[in-house]
């Protein structure tokens, strides 16, 4: 691999994921062959191991650890986004990065008490970054890096471990080797340089330790399982491998590990998204313009695959040198160099062949395939035309074949053959060559690994891993120098033939290595110890049949050929043998009579039966087969023949005799059955067990009991008592016939079937089959179990009896209350009496209530009967104590009556009684022991007094006056009636109360004081009322002033008073009401008229200093009605009226009278 010095590079960031064991390791992109162009990354420098530790220095080993499978995924993503954008750093650069950044195994500690397993993944692997982000968060994870011994790394991860129970290997393989890191891993290196690693696999694993390899095809052939008995040996490990590829199954592969040695107890993992195959990995050539030297110096793979993604632009030509080495190795084989080329339409690729070095090729055959869709426009240029030896310096050319295309034609190769690969032509080229010295080797690139497959891959598909058209053969197609040639034979049918078939093999192929391949169809092979094969065909098989057999080179190598052997036909005639057979009396028997007849004649043999037996019957089939069935107790010989026909119609017959021993025959029965009550035993009767039968005659002996009754009892009498019968225990039939066999049923159990005995009667010397007989009980009603119940409830209280509750029924059936003392009783109906009280039934039909009679006390009994609905009853008795208690008294409503304003009285102890002759008192009124002898207000007024011995007095005062006459109302109060024995009774005293007439009442009205000529509106009524309320009042007034006058039915007194009353008062007025019954009230007042005041006028008058002025000051005065106006006083002087008054500034007024 050519590298460029790094650039800077990208910083990765760790980052914890969950707890896993990792290593160090390098990513197995497509290994990148670019001498010119270098992947880069800019601005970063490089990340040492140094500065990632010091970095994460914190970090415990877990967090180390957690964080590499986040980096390692930051890192492919980084990886596409820097191909497309950038080409600076090649995928070594991509290797350092990722190895810098763990520089040491990080091991993270399982959970002990979970299930501990490791997964060790190559790092070589394709897109192993997925596989380690998508495994199992409980299994921990080291990657193996291509740097170094892998088997090394493995040792170094599990020193110092215990108790592994299960080790992964992911990494490539093919039969018997594995690639780990710089190593391949084989059985020959792990008996020597791997042994000590084995030791320290075997010291981690615990004591049922598993491991489990995916490499493909590692468990292949004898190496793979030589290296796979070796691995679980040494580690004493149960061990899974695969024997075909592993990975993904659009790639051909499946994650099933089809080897296994021991009990393998660890899930098998699988990638669904992984699209890749652990066989030897690919190798990826960028668009670079450099020159890439891919070589193959092997002659033992079976193929090489190129592959090649789309091209976006410049010419990729891949050459292909094909040299012989200098090593040791077979002479003159031949093998196969095919080409099969599919162009894509896609004129970027070239392709060339070249064959070089020394020693020379001797080319022995060269021919070109065409394609489905060729054109013939393509060349392979050369200028030699005869089959020769090819050397380095002149070359050779031959003569090819144009096959499976629309022309013939002559190629002539020269030392380099080139088809530009241009997508107009589709070729495969095959040359055959001899070859000098060829040793087997692996394709190899550098020293990076061994493949047995290339892939080639554009850069812009790269990053992305990609699916590429399907792969194209470009290699060896034999198995080396060892070629094992076809071998044929004829023989005659019937006969077998020996063959040498290594005699025509190549030389170096060992005969005592032959192995048998596919076998052949019609026949059979041995292989003799000096590896001669003798065939042997089926008898009668004329025709052609191959098989093929393995023999193995000193390469270790199996090679295959095929051997044919055509068996030529003869003429057969059949020959039938008598046949004899024997069997005993009723058995049927079976044979065939083609087994001691000789001949097969032409074959297609068939049998068709002569004669018929007399005393049996024949069962036949055309390949002579047949079942021969004596009549039934038929004993002695019986014969019938048969014939033989072959395909050309020859035949031949025999004689079948058929002896059939006379044996004693067992009875036979039939299966029966019995039937009993519920609770009821049955004696068995010989009857009882079938209809009995024996072909000589002989009567039942006895009956043996070959199974027991599931449920009962099965019993005989052994002369002192029953005894339990046991399993296959014969009881003769002396026994049964004297009554000393029965059956007893389990107490209450029934059933149809109930259940069943197996047995067998005998004849004395033979049982016959077993039969059944089936037992069934009759249900019997059982009635109910009743329990007798008890009470205990005070005098004249009722009892709630849940008589029950403590009565059941054996079949379940649910109980009813049917009859108290043999007198029907109905649920929610009736009581029924009983001595001393009644019974009733609830309305569910659940309990009895009992009433005792009034005031009763003492022992009280009645019987109660239940029914379980299916004709059973059953009585029970109810025994209860009516305690005594003391009576209270009866106490009476009390009433009486009186007129209103009438006292009366009585006494409310008269109608009470006392049930115990208690002598009475009164003890509260309106429920206070305080009012009895006080006056209690009624309900509707009155003073009620009750004394202590029951007198009483009612007052209705005043509160019935508002009743007219005849008109009535109530009032009461309650009292207390008590035996002083603790006993208390409450009623009413109620007493109604009849109205009279009662005169109209009054108020005094207050006197009234008017003025002459005043208006006037005054009412009396409402100094008026009557306690009737029913009565109307009717008014009359006397001595009003006049002018004045009463409304009778309002009591409202108006009018315009004289203008001279005043001279007439003050007035004494009398007004009177009369009710409906002429009762009256009257009421006298006063009543002041007044004169008016006259109005007198302010006056005005004018003058001149020291002049006189007159005039008349009541000019402009009036008086209200119309009275003659004088003056009385000046400046309020009755003495100043006529005499000379000064006036306020001065001035002497006179004013007359």
């Amino acid at each position: 691999m050519v590298k460029k010095p790094s650039q800077s590079r990208r910083r990765l960031l760790l980052e914890r994921l969950e707890d896993r064991l990792l290593f160090d390791g390098a990513p197995d992109q497509p290994m990148t062959v670019e001498p010119d162009v270098m992947v880069q990354t800019a601005d970063v420098g490089e990340v040492t191991s140094a500065e990632v530790a010091a970095s994460d220095a914190p970090a415990t080993g877990n967090e180390a650890g957690m964080r590499l499978l986040e980096s390692l995924s930051q890192i492919s993503g980084m990886l596409a986004d820097d191909v497309a954008a950038e080409t600076a750093t090649d995928q070594a650069s991509l290797e350092d990065a990722i190895i810098d950044q763990v520089a040491e195994s990080v091991v993270v500690p399982a959970d002990p008490m979970a299930r501990r397993e490791i997964v060790f993944i190559s790092t070589d692997i394709y897109d192993y970054e997925y596989l380690s982000l998508n495994l199992p968060s409980s299994v921990q994870i080291a990657l193996i890096t291509g740097d170094r011994d892998g088997m090394e790394q493995i040792a170094e991860a599990l020193q110092g471990e215990t108790g592994i129970d299960a080790i992964h290997i992911i990494s490539h393989g093919s039969a018997g080797q594995l690639w780990l890191g710089s190593s391949t891993v084989t059985a020959e290196s792990l008996r020597t340089v791997h042994a000590d690693e084995l030791e320290i696999i075997r010291s981690a694993l615990s004591n049922d330790g598993d491991i489990l390899i995916y490499g493909c095809d590692f468990a292949a052939g004898e190496p793979g399982m030589e290296a796979v008995n070796l691995i679980a040996a040494a580690a004493q490990a149960d061990l899974a491998a695969s024997v075909d590829h592993t990975g993904s199954h659009a790639s051909g592969g499946d994650w099933e590990l089809e080897v296994q040695t021991g009990s393998v107890e660890a899930q098998t993992l699988s990638f669904a998204g992984w699209n890749g195959v652990l066989a030897p990995g690919p190798i990826s050539l960028k668009d670079d313009g450099g020159t890439d030297d891919v070589t193959q110096d092997s002659s033992d793979v079976t193929g090489i695959t190129v592959d090649y993604t789309n091209r976006t632009s410049g010419l990729l030509t891949v050459a292909v040198q094909i040299d012989p080495t200098s090593n040791s190795g077979s002479d003159t084989s031949n093998i196969a160099i095919v080409f099969d080329v599919d162009g894509d339409n896609n004129s970027n690729y070239g392709f060339a062949i070249t064959l070089g070095g020394a020693p020379n090729f001797s080319v022995q055959q060269f021919s070109l395939f065409y394609g489905a869709a060729d054109n013939q426009n393509n060349k392979i240029s050369g200028s030699q035309t005869t089959i020769g030896t090819w050397n380095s310096s002149t070359g050779w050319a031959t003569s090819g074949t144009y096959l499976n295309g629309p022309l013939q034609t002559t190629w002539a190769l020269d030392t380099t053959a080139v088809d530009p690969f241009d997508g107009l032509f589709d070729s495969r080229v095959t040359l055959t060559l001899d070859l000098d010295d060829i040793l087997g080797h692996w394709l190899s690139l550098g020293n990076t690994g061994t493949y047995s497959s290339i892939r080639l891959m554009n850069a812009t598909t790269q990053p992305s891993h990609s699916a590429s058209s399907a792969p194209k053969d470009i290699g060896i197609s034999t198995a080396g120098p060892y070629l094992a040639v076809n071998d044929s034979a004829t023989i005659n049918e019937d006969s077998s033939v020996t063959l040498n078939v290594a005699a025509n093999d190549s030389v170096g192929l060992s005969p005592s290595s032959i192995e048998l391949g596919t076998s052949p169809t019609n026949g059979t092979v041995t292989i003799g110890s000096n590896g001669n094969l003798t065939y042997t065909p089926n008898a009668n098989f004329n025709g052609t049949d191959t098989f093929t057999y393995l023999i193995y080179g000193l390469d270790g190598d199996a090679r295959t050929a095929t051997v044919t052997v055509v068996v030529g036909a003869v003429d057969d005639v059949p020959l039938a043998a008598n046949d004899a057979f024997t069997t005993n009396e009723d058995q049927p028997v079976t044979g065939t009579v083609a087994t001691n007849d000789s001949g097969l004649g032409d074959g297609g043999l068939t049998f068709s039966q002569l004669s018929s037996p007399v005393n049996g019957t024949l069962s036949w089939s055309s390949n002579g087969s047949f079942t021969y069935t004596p009549a039934a107790n038929f004993s002695g010989t019986d014969t019938f023949t048969y014939r033989v026909t072959d395909a050309d119609g020859d035949t031949s017959t025999a004689t079948v005799t058929i002896t059939v021993n006379a044996v004693n025959d067992a009875p036979t029965t039939t299966n029966d059955s019995v039937t009993t009550d519920e609770d009821t035993s049955i004696v068995l009767a010989l009857g009882d067990f079938g209809t009995y039968s024996d072909p000589e005659g002989t009567t039942i002996a006895g009956v043996r009991i070959t199974a027991l009754p599931a449920a009962g009892l099965l019993q005989f009498f052994n002369g002192t008592s029953w005894a339990a019968v046991t399993v296959n225990q014969t009881v003769t039939a002396a026994s049964i016939t004297a009554g000393n066999f029965r059956f007893v049923p389990s107490t209450n159990q029934n059933g149809t079937p109930y259940t069943t005995v197996g047995f067998q009667v005998s004849d004395g010397s033979l049982f016959s089959t077993s039969r059944v007989l089936t037992i069934n009980v009759t249900p019997v009603n059982d009635p109910p179990a009743v329990t007798d119940d008890s009470f205990t409830t005070n005098e004249d209280s009722p009892v709630v009896l849940s008589v029950l509750s403590n009565d059941s029924d054996i079949e379940g059936g649910t109980l009813a209350i049917t009859q108290i003392n043999g007198s029907a009783i109905v649920a929610g109906g009736s009581s029924i009496v009983v001595t001393n009280g009644t019974v009733s039934l609830n309305a569910a039909g659940t309990q009895l209530t009992f009433s005792p009679a009034a005031n009763y006390s003492g022992a009280i009994s009645f019987q109660y009967t239940v029914s379980d609905g299916t004709g059973g009853t059953a009585t029970a008795t109810v025994n209860g104590t009516v305690n005594p208690v003391n009576d209270p008294p009866v106490a009476v409503n009390d009433s009486n009556s009186t007129t209103e304003n009438a006292t009366t009285s009585g006494n409310v102890l008269t109608n009470d009684t006392d049930p115990d002759g208690d002598t009475l008192t009164v003890s509260a009124v309106n429920g206070v022991a305080g009012n009895v002898g006080s006056g209690v207000t009624g309900t509707n007024g009155g003073t009620f007094t009750i004394n202590s011995n029951g007198g009483y007095t009612f007052n209705p005062g005043t509160a019935f006056d508002d009743l007219a006459a005849g008109q009535t109302r109530t009032t009461s109060v309650t009292y207390v009636a008590s035996d002083n024995q603790g006993g208390t009774s409450s009623t009413t005293l109620t007493v109604t109360v009849t109205g009279t007439n009662d005169a109209p009442v009054s108020t005094p009205i207050s006197n009234q004081t008017s003025t002459d000529s005043q208006t006037v509106s005054f009412s009396v009524a409402g100094n008026f009322s009557d306690p009737d309320t029913t009565n109307t009042l009717t008014f009359s007034a006397s001595g009003l002033p006049a002018g004045l006058s009463i409304n009778a039915t309002t009591g409202l007194i108006s009018g315009t008073i004289a203008a001279n009353a005043s001279v007439s008062g003050p007035y004494s007025v009398t007004v009177t009401a009369t009710d409906n019954a002429s009762a009256t009230t009257s009421r006298t007042f006063t009543w002041t008229v007044t004169n008016p005041a006259p109005t007198a006028t302010n006056d005005t008058g004018a003058t001149t200093e020291n002049a006189n002025t007159s005039g008349n000051v009541l000019s402009n005065d009036t008086d209200p009605d119309g009275d003659t106006l004088t003056v009385s006083a000046v400046n309020g002087v009755a003495g100043n009226v006529g005499t000379g008054v000064t006036g306020t500034n001065g001035g002497t007024f006179t004013i007359n009278s």
